[in-house]
């Protein structure tokens, strides 16, 4: 397994950090007990596997917009670059990475998802079991055993939830390209226009613990 996203320590080292915070008197409450129900949509058993390809994509046709902005056209077609470079790879990773979106009525093309936030319900009271299930599950992320991490927070009813930043990935690509062939027409503007729809595509969706998406380009 790959090592796991700084993003994903700082939210969990956040998340457990938020449960110690507790008054020691709310751990005389009942346990939280709630499960997902039936899923729609096919569920997988580990955490989602993020694709560090996709977000240095992001992150690099972001730069290319304030780079076009500020007329720094040798930049912005560096950051293209890269950006180009990184979904090549990330198609490489199809295979186990991509995910449709579950959420939408066609549930056609598939995602990339690039960061993961998890956070306990704002209705969830921590008992004393839970607590130590949070904090073996903080010691398996920090030795990058995130599937076991989350198992022990499953089978410990934690009420945790978690959203995934998605990248939808053939839309990224086209337009990707029609920015990279506007920057050479000197069409700047449409170029533009290109970038933000790519940011604009970037959706956000929410799961229990209980029912983390399947992935796989399958």
């Amino acid at each position: 397994m790959k090592p796991i996203s700084t993003l994903r320590r700082v939210a969990f080292a956040t998340l457990i950090a938020s449960s110690a915070a507790a008054p020691m008197a709310l751990f005389a409450a009942e346990p939280a007990t709630t499960q997902a129900a039936a899923s729609t949509y096919s569920t997988q058993t580990g955490m989602l596997k993020t694709a560090e390809e996709a977000l240095v994509a992001i992150s690099s046709i972001h730069s290319a917009r304030l780079a076009l902005f500020n007329n720094e056209l040798d930049t912005a077609k560096t950051d293209l670059s890269a950006a180009k470079t990184a979904l090549e790879a990330a198609k490489a990773d199809a295979a186990d990475k991509m995910m449709r979106d579950f959420q939408a009525a066609d549930n056609t093309g598939f995602y990339l998802p690039f960061d993961l936030n998890m956070a306990l319900s704002e209705t969830f009271v921590p008992t004393p079991d839970d607590q130590v299930a949070l904090q073996k599950a903080a010691e398996l992320f920090q030795t990058e055993a995130a599937d076991e991490a989350i198992e022990v927070l499953r089978v410990a009813s934690i009420d945790l939830q978690v959203s995934a930043a998605l990248l939808p990935y053939d839309s990224t690509v086209q337009n990707l390209e029609a920015a990279i062939g506007n920057i050479e027409a000197g069409k700047y503007f449409e170029a533009n226009i290109d970038l933000k729809a790519v940011e604009d595509s970037v959706i956000v969706r929410d799961f229990s613990i209980d029912a983390v998406p399947a992935q796989g380009n399958t």
